[in-house]
């Protein structure tokens, strides 16, 4: 079964992967999941980090000075404040290097298919942490609202490189938004200070993305290997975001991964969920699978999601797997990932026979 037949959208892979070349990353994904995946990611290399490709560009501007990591940082280290007298009609980006990695990648995806080892309708999907995720990180609060505007504009010019640089009909863009999930659940200060300024950076994250390319976001709460911070009690949070962006996007969103705690073994973690609409052409992702409860624990959740979920679901990691410091911890949840989306293929199968 190809994950291009309806009832089960296959398995999503969020981002960051643990190879150190692209190239070596695809032939990975054809030889583990070629016929569940319908978009292919291509965080390698340095871009596995997540968001410390970008942290240079606030060490190392001069309109920067270092400052000690401040109680609430989503990840404690150094960070960096504006110098005194420096305004926010001051602050300068270097140009952003998403789009040159965007093309590189592109060319190895392109090759990647003519070779065989994607489906014609594969996309390739672009992931990149929305403006807030880094400015949270890496800035000090007291200058994270000076900051952000020269960030995002900065972004949006990446953005506009990539949408001229590759096809559209085989591109997805997918937004990565840990902060604003963190932060609409109550677990780090909100640096935007309401919900209402969340959902609004969100939404114009995704109006960025043209129709004819795919958009998707991923509700993340981080990676329990390097972030730590108190499970969500349900899937309340994710409900009211979903349910705000597809009353602020201009267009349809195509595909959300959204993460799950290992300890949502309840369906009342679940029933919010339930509550909310999915457009049909939506495919819906649950970040279910962790390696230290392996494929039992995964399967759990998913069959007490599936117990009020109308909406088909397919299946994830919490967060990317480019970040879990061991081969042993990588291939742990591979063959957890693995073993539930056969399952599930082999059902719907099933259920399709019927």
């Amino acid at each position: 079964m190809t994950a291009d037949q309806r009832g089960f959208p296959g398995v999503h892979l969020c981002g960051s992967l643990p190879f150190g070349r692209t190239r070596e990353a695809f032939h990975w994904i054809h030889s583990e999941f070629e016929a569940l995946v319908r978009r292919v990611p291509d965080e390698t290399g340095v871009r596995a980090g997540f968001i410390f490709t970008q942290r240079p560009h606030f060490t190392d501007n001069p309109a920067f000075e270092a400052a000690e990591p401040v109680p609430g940082q989503l990840i404690p280290l150094t960070c960096a404040r504006l110098r005194h007298g420096v305004t926010a009609a001051d602050v300068r980006f270097e140009r952003f290097h998403y789009a040159d990695a965007a093309k590189a990648s592109f060319a190895e995806f392109h090759r990647a298919k003519r070779d065989g080892l994607f489906f014609p309708g594969t996309k390739f999907m672009f992931p990149i942490p929305s403006p807030l995720t880094p400015v949270a990180v890496f800035v000090a609060p007291d200058s994270q609202g000076r900051v952000l505007p020269a960030y995002e504009a900065r972004l949006q010019e990446s953005i506009s490189e990539i949408l001229a640089l590759l096809p559209h009909s085989e591109l997805a863009i997918q937004w990565d938004v840990p902060v604003e999930v963190v932060s609409w659940d109550g677990m780090i200060p909100n640096p935007l200070e309401t919900k209402e300024n969340l959902l609004t950076s969100m939404a114009r994250l995704g109006n960025w993305i043209p129709e004819d390319v795919e958009l998707g976001y991923h509700l993340c709460y981080g990676n329990s290997e390097t972030i730590q911070h108190p499970s969500a009690p349900d899937t309340t949070g994710l409900a009211e975001i979903w349910r705000g962006l597809r009353e602020n996007l201009h267009r349809t969103i195509d595909f959300v991964h959204m993460s799950v705690p290992m300890e949502w073994h309840s369906v009342d973690h679940y029933r919010p969920l339930a509550e909310v609409e999915f457009d049909p052409g939506t495919d819906l992702y649950l970040g279910l699978v962790h390696y230290q409860d392996g494929a039992a624990g995964a399967r759990r959740r998913a069959e007490t999601a599936a117990r009020v979920l109308d909406h088909p679901f397919g299946i994830s990691t919490e967060c990317g797997m480019g970040r879990y410091g061991s081969e042993e911890k990588f291939q742990a949840a591979v063959r957890a990932l693995r073993t539930l989306a056969e399952e599930k293929s082999q059902q719907n199968l099933t259920d399709s026979a019927h």
